[in-house]
């Protein structure tokens, strides 16, 4: 289905989000998968793909970086107009998948963190001249 690319050999010194995602491909791109569809699949493909060839994260793969963080947070499952809703709606809550959604998500954001990747979700305040 899917070509397995080793992201860890792909650079000299992988970023923290490099070995992240090389050790958890499979579930980061069944998470994107189950939260946001087609769409999410292929985002983490992307992502996966961008981060395989090396060198400097670009700023494009810095944004999908941040969009696959969001669908993984869950940042717009309330927002009815969205395709997440639905995904989201579907998922059981007693499901043991739950946990390791959790879970994968803390570590992606972590990931992120330790790259100096992680960019702020909440919208920054304006202030009045």
């Amino acid at each position: 289905m899917f070509d397995t690319i080793d992201l860890v050999t792909a650079t000299a010194i992988p970023a923290p989000i490099q070995v992240f995602m090389a050790e958890n491909m499979e579930g980061i791109v069944g998470a994107a998968t189950m939260l946001g569809g087609r769409r999410g699949r292929e985002l983490a493909q992307s992502i996966i793909e961008r981060l395989a060839v090396g060198g400097e994260i670009s700023a494009s793969t810095v944004r999908a970086l941040e969009a696959l963080r969001a669908l993984l947070a869950l940042d717009h499952v309330h927002d009815d107009s969205r395709d997440e809703a639905g995904f989201f709606a579907m998922i059981n809550p007693d499901d043991p998948v739950v946990e390791e959604l959790c879970l994968l998500t803390d570590g992606y954001t972590d990931a992120l963190d330790r790259s100096g990747l992680r960019i702020d979700p909440r919208p920054q305040k304006q202030k009045a001249a």
